[in-house]
């Protein structure tokens, strides 16, 4: 018998895509040939509740993929149980799974039903969802009304429906009319299944991989899937979507966050890396998760390492960055500056106020690495934080193709820079960015006096004469040879030694 897992995710993965994919025929198909596959001749008994998905007496553990989605299907149309009987013809599931599959809501399973044929109705069963009214609990729905071919002559039994239909001083219901038909049916479904051993080692792992689950036993279950990964690796066309689905069922959302820890360390991180990287975003929203909460510096280092080598989607990654915990906020802009995201540049620019500090140091770095010219305002309005650290580290980082476009506004703060560790630093990225403009400015920050305001300090002039080295072009060599017979003692021998060093590397 097919694992409940498995027949929760076939039967989901079907409803979306005949909701949202109308037109994808061919994944359509492939979708159902591995719900008419996972039902397996057995049938099967669903159970929706508020709390969750019940198949075959089996509650499913929160996070099964497929089963939130199913359930809610349920409980959309008013369906608390359905009964799938045992070899139900593939058109027959078609059918009620397009039914299923219909964004507007049946009032009532009596609604529901009529809209199915009488043919599928008999073969069904179905009872209503238990947040009925005590009243009506008892009361079972009328198989006159859905016309011939729906009661116990259709070779199944009578079904039972528990629906909420009328009380006595209600009128009667209206007759039934033939329902319309749904949308233009599936080309001819043929549930081919994949060759008999591959089938039945995948439902072997299945169920071992369930027990392994109850067990928690998380080394065992990557090991089950890892065999997945590797057989699928030697199969070709269409097969390889069934060991998607299988991946997708073993590993909900508590197995993920235990492969991510097997991810950062132990004898078997190799293969945890390997088994994130092929579940793709599931893995990288989990990441993401585990990179905000972890406890310790070396475990947030950790799950770093793994997004970065993982195909994170970057609107995973940039919705996080509107979180409202600073250390998410700060965690996730690191990530971003070091996978070089400039999708997140708007959302960064956007938390360049944000009220934590370490917030706006982690938001600087990021948009320095980014280089482009939409961070630019962002970094000028940095320039002025009132944390001279993050002036600092705008200052040190300052370099490519946002550098020129800054030229002006380090020139500017020259002027009103008060922190020697700031100021030094602003010396050096007008040297690092070594245009005409900035080395002029140079030039003028290394004489020792100024018209109105007196000397300047030996700090700044020492600072300046740095910066003329960074930059290396002919001008500053000039000045910097002007500087050889200067009354300040320290600032002449470093223009020696800058001069010394040009002619070095030259």
């Amino acid at each position: 018998m097919t694992a409940p897992s498995s027949i929760a995710a076939t039967l989901s993965r079907v409803l979306e895509l005949l909701r949202n994919q109308p037109e994808s025929r061919e994944d359509q198909k492939a979708a159902f040939r591995d719900a008419f596959a996972s039902l397996a001749g057995d049938g099967a008994l669903l159970s929706a509740e508020e709390a969750g998905l019940t198949i075959n007496g089996s509650a499913l553990p929160y996070g099964t993929p497929g089963a939130r989605e199913f359930k809610e299907a349920m409980l959309r149309h008013g369906i608390g149980e359905l009964r799938l009987p045992p070899n139900l013809p593939a058109g027959d599931l078609l059918t009620l799974l397009r039914a299923l599959a219909e964004e507007q809501a049946a009032e009532t399973v009596e609604a529901f039903l009529r809209r199915l044929p009488a043919t599928v109705t008999g073969r069904i069963e179905v009872r209503g969802a238990r947040a009925l009214p005590p009243a009506s609990d008892s009361r079972t729905f009328d198989l006159d009304a859905l016309g011939p071919g729906s009661g116990s002559e259709a070779g199944f039994g009578v079904p039972y429906r528990e629906v909420r239909l009328f009380s006595p001083q209600d009128p009667p219901p209206e007759p039934s009319v033939a329902p319309a038909p749904l949308t233009p049916p599936l080309a001819k479904v043929d549930p081919v299944a994949p060759r008999p051993d591959t089938m039945d080692r995948l439902r072997e792992i299945e169920s071992l991989a369930d027990r392994a689950m109850q067990r928690k036993d998380w080394e065992e279950l990557l090991t089950l899937v890892m065999e997945l990964v590797r057989a699928e690796e030697t199969t070709e066309g269409a097969q390889r979507h069934r060991y998607t689905l299988t991946l997708r069922r073993l590993l909900p959302r508590p197995a993920l966050e235990q492969m991510a820890k097997f991810a950062i360390s132990g004898a078997m991180k190799a293969d945890a890396l390997t088994v994130l990287q092929r579940v793709g975003p599931d893995a990288t929203e989990v990441l993401l998760d585990l990179l905000a909460a972890a406890p310790t510096v070396g475990e947030r280092r950790g799950y770093f390492n793994l997004l970065t080598q993982m195909s994170a989607s970057d609107r995973e990654i940039v919705h996080k960055l509107g979180h409202e915990d600073w250390f998410v906020v700060r965690n996730v802009a690191e990530l971003c500056g070091e996978l070089r995201m400039e999708a997140a540049v708007p959302k960064l620019v956007d938390q360049i106020e944000h009220p934590d500090e370490r917030v706006r140091r982690a938001v600087v770095g990021a948009l320095i690495k980014m280089e482009t010219t939409a961070t630019v305002e962002a970094l000028r309005k940095a320039l002025h934080d009132p944390v001279p650290a993050i002036r600092l580290a705008v200052a040190q980082g300052v370099e490519g193709r946002t550098a020129k476009a800054l030229t002006m506004t380090l020139a500017v703060q020259l002027d009103t820079e008060e922190h020697p560790d700031v100021l030094r630093e602003l010396h050096h990225a007008l040297g690092r960015i070594g245009t005409s403009e900035a080395v002029q400015v140079l030039v003028r920050a290394v004489e020792p006096k100024r018209k109105l305001f007196g000397r300047r300090s030996n700090a700044r002039r020492l600072a300046a004469v740095e910066g003329l080295r960074l930059s290396g072009a002919a001008a500053a060599v000039g000045a910097l040879q002007g500087l050889l017979t200067d009354d300040d003692d320290e600032v002449c021998e470093a223009a020696r030694a800058a001069l010394a060093y040009l002619k070095e590397s030259t």
